[in-house]
Protein backbone atom coordinates (compact mmCIF):
# COMPACT_ATOMS: atom_id res chain seq x y z
CA UNK A 1 0.00 0.00 0.00
CA UNK A 2 1.25 3.50 -0.82
CA UNK A 3 1.66 5.91 2.10
CA UNK A 4 0.40 9.48 1.95
CA UNK A 5 0.49 12.42 4.32
CA UNK A 6 -2.75 14.38 4.17
CA UNK A 7 -2.75 18.03 5.22
CA UNK A 8 -6.01 18.45 7.13
CA UNK A 9 -7.74 21.78 7.54
CA UNK A 10 -10.63 20.38 9.62
CA UNK A 11 -12.34 17.14 10.62
CA UNK A 12 -15.21 17.62 8.19
CA UNK A 13 -12.95 17.95 5.15
CA UNK A 14 -10.70 15.13 6.39
CA UNK A 15 -13.52 12.59 6.38
CA UNK A 16 -14.28 12.74 2.66
CA UNK A 17 -10.67 13.14 1.60
CA UNK A 18 -9.45 10.16 3.61
CA UNK A 19 -12.22 7.96 2.27
CA UNK A 20 -11.23 8.85 -1.29
CA UNK A 21 -7.50 8.29 -0.72
CA UNK A 22 -8.19 4.92 0.88
CA UNK A 23 -10.40 3.95 -2.06
CA UNK A 24 -7.42 4.77 -4.29
CA UNK A 25 -5.09 2.50 -2.30
CA UNK A 26 -3.31 4.90 0.04
CA UNK A 27 -2.52 4.41 3.70
CA UNK A 28 -3.15 7.87 5.15
CA UNK A 29 -1.59 9.80 8.01
CA UNK A 30 -3.17 13.15 8.82
CA UNK A 31 -1.28 16.38 9.39
CA UNK A 32 -3.21 19.15 11.14
CA UNK A 33 -1.29 22.32 10.34
CA UNK A 34 -3.28 25.54 10.28
CA UNK A 35 -1.51 28.61 11.69
CA UNK A 36 -4.14 30.73 9.92
CA UNK A 37 -7.00 29.75 12.24
CA UNK A 38 -8.29 32.58 14.39
CA UNK A 39 -9.02 32.90 17.26
CA UNK A 40 -6.99 30.32 19.16
CA UNK A 41 -10.17 28.89 20.72
CA UNK A 42 -11.37 28.07 17.20
CA UNK A 43 -8.04 26.40 16.46
CA UNK A 44 -8.45 24.22 19.54
CA UNK A 45 -12.02 23.24 18.57
CA UNK A 46 -10.89 22.22 15.09
CA UNK A 47 -7.89 20.32 16.43
CA UNK A 48 -10.03 18.38 18.91
CA UNK A 49 -12.52 17.56 16.16
CA UNK A 50 -9.66 16.36 13.93
CA UNK A 51 -8.39 14.16 16.77
CA UNK A 52 -11.89 12.72 17.13
CA UNK A 53 -12.09 12.02 13.40
CA UNK A 54 -8.67 10.35 13.50
CA UNK A 55 -9.79 8.09 16.31
CA UNK A 56 -13.13 7.17 14.72
CA UNK A 57 -11.66 6.67 11.23
CA UNK A 58 -8.50 4.93 12.42
CA UNK A 59 -5.67 7.11 11.18
CA UNK A 60 -2.67 8.68 12.87
CA UNK A 61 -2.81 12.46 13.27
CA UNK A 62 0.29 14.63 13.51
CA UNK A 63 -0.21 18.12 14.93
CA UNK A 64 1.87 20.89 13.40
CA UNK A 65 3.06 23.95 15.29
CA UNK A 66 0.43 26.67 15.74
CA UNK A 67 2.41 29.73 14.61
CA UNK A 68 -0.32 32.35 14.25
CA UNK A 69 2.20 35.22 14.54
CA UNK A 70 4.37 33.82 11.75
CA UNK A 71 1.28 33.38 9.59
CA UNK A 72 0.23 36.99 10.25
CA UNK A 73 3.66 38.23 9.19
CA UNK A 74 3.48 36.17 6.01
CA UNK A 75 0.20 37.77 4.93
CA UNK A 76 1.10 41.29 6.10
CA UNK A 77 0.17 43.78 3.40
CA UNK A 78 -2.50 41.45 1.97
CA UNK A 79 -5.19 42.25 4.53
CA UNK A 80 -7.43 43.98 1.98
CA UNK A 81 -7.17 41.19 -0.60
CA UNK A 82 -10.51 39.61 -1.49
CA UNK A 83 -11.32 36.13 -0.29
CA UNK A 84 -9.68 33.71 -2.70
CA UNK A 85 -7.01 36.25 -3.72
CA UNK A 86 -3.27 36.51 -3.13
CA UNK A 87 -3.58 36.23 0.67
CA UNK A 88 -5.21 32.81 0.27
CA UNK A 89 -2.49 31.73 -2.15
CA UNK A 90 0.17 32.65 0.43
CA UNK A 91 -1.78 30.76 3.09
CA UNK A 92 -2.07 27.66 0.89
CA UNK A 93 1.66 27.79 0.18
CA UNK A 94 2.53 28.05 3.89
CA UNK A 95 0.48 24.99 4.76
CA UNK A 96 1.44 22.93 1.73
CA UNK A 97 5.15 23.76 2.22
CA UNK A 98 4.93 22.40 5.75
CA UNK A 99 3.17 19.26 4.49
CA UNK A 100 5.74 18.74 1.72
CA UNK A 101 8.60 19.14 4.19
CA UNK A 102 7.09 16.76 6.72
CA UNK A 103 6.32 14.20 4.00
CA UNK A 104 9.94 14.35 2.86
CA UNK A 105 11.34 14.21 6.41
CA UNK A 106 9.14 11.27 7.49
CA UNK A 107 9.53 9.26 4.29
CA UNK A 108 5.99 9.51 2.94
CA UNK A 109 5.81 8.72 -0.75
CA UNK A 110 3.05 11.24 -1.33
CA UNK A 111 1.22 14.16 0.20
CA UNK A 112 -2.14 15.81 -0.44
CA UNK A 113 -4.46 18.37 1.12
CA UNK A 114 -8.10 18.45 2.11
CA UNK A 115 -8.36 22.06 0.93
CA UNK A 116 -9.70 21.02 -2.48
CA UNK A 117 -12.89 19.53 -1.00
CA UNK A 118 -14.33 22.98 -0.31
CA UNK A 119 -16.44 24.56 -3.05
CA UNK A 120 -15.12 27.91 -1.78
CA UNK A 121 -11.45 27.18 -2.56
CA UNK A 122 -9.72 27.36 -5.93
CA UNK A 123 -8.61 23.80 -6.58
CA UNK A 124 -6.53 24.78 -9.61
CA UNK A 125 -4.45 27.19 -7.50
CA UNK A 126 -4.14 24.69 -4.64
CA UNK A 127 -2.96 21.93 -6.97
CA UNK A 128 -0.51 24.20 -8.81
CA UNK A 129 1.08 25.16 -5.49
CA UNK A 130 1.21 21.53 -4.37
CA UNK A 131 2.74 20.42 -7.67
CA UNK A 132 5.40 23.14 -7.45
CA UNK A 133 6.38 21.96 -3.95
CA UNK A 134 5.97 18.24 -4.39
CA UNK A 135 8.31 17.47 -7.29
CA UNK A 136 6.14 14.50 -8.28
CA UNK A 137 4.95 13.51 -4.80
CA UNK A 138 1.88 15.77 -4.59
CA UNK A 139 -1.47 14.09 -5.18
CA UNK A 140 -3.44 16.70 -7.11
CA UNK A 141 -6.99 15.78 -6.16
CA UNK A 142 -10.19 17.72 -6.52
CA UNK A 143 -11.91 16.06 -3.58
CA UNK A 144 -15.18 17.93 -4.15
CA UNK A 145 -15.79 16.09 -7.44
CA UNK A 146 -18.28 13.22 -7.58
CA UNK A 147 -20.29 14.72 -4.72
CA UNK A 148 -17.22 14.72 -2.46
CA UNK A 149 -18.33 17.83 -0.59
CA UNK A 150 -21.87 16.50 -0.16
CA UNK A 151 -20.59 13.12 1.03
CA UNK A 152 -18.21 14.69 3.55
CA UNK A 153 -20.99 16.92 4.88
CA UNK A 154 -23.28 13.89 5.26
CA UNK A 155 -20.51 12.03 7.09
CA UNK A 156 -19.92 15.02 9.38
CA UNK A 157 -23.60 15.24 10.26
CA UNK A 158 -23.87 11.49 10.82
CA UNK A 159 -20.86 11.50 13.13
CA UNK A 160 -21.67 14.81 14.82
CA UNK A 161 -18.36 16.41 13.79
CA UNK A 162 -17.75 20.05 14.67
CA UNK A 163 -18.51 22.20 11.63
CA UNK A 164 -17.18 25.72 11.37
CA UNK A 165 -18.66 28.54 9.29
CA UNK A 166 -15.55 30.25 7.94
CA UNK A 167 -12.23 29.12 6.50
CA UNK A 168 -10.34 29.96 9.64
CA UNK A 169 -8.48 33.22 9.22
CA UNK A 170 -9.49 36.47 10.84
CA UNK A 171 -10.34 37.95 7.44
CA UNK A 172 -12.83 35.23 6.53
CA UNK A 173 -14.21 35.25 10.08
CA UNK A 174 -15.03 38.91 9.69
CA UNK A 175 -16.84 38.17 6.40
CA UNK A 176 -18.30 34.86 7.67
CA UNK A 177 -17.17 33.05 4.52
CA UNK A 178 -18.43 29.45 4.75
CA UNK A 179 -15.83 26.82 4.15
CA UNK A 180 -17.52 23.61 5.25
Amino acid sequence: MKNALLHICCAVCAAGSIQRLREDGYEVTGFFYNPNIHPEEEYKKRLEAAKGAAKSMGFELIEGHYDKDGWALSVKGLEKEPEGGRRCEVCFKIRLSAAAGLARDKGFGYFATTLSISPYKNTKVINEIGDSLGHGSFLAYDFKKNDGFKRTMDFAKGHNLYRQHYCGCVFSENKNIRSS
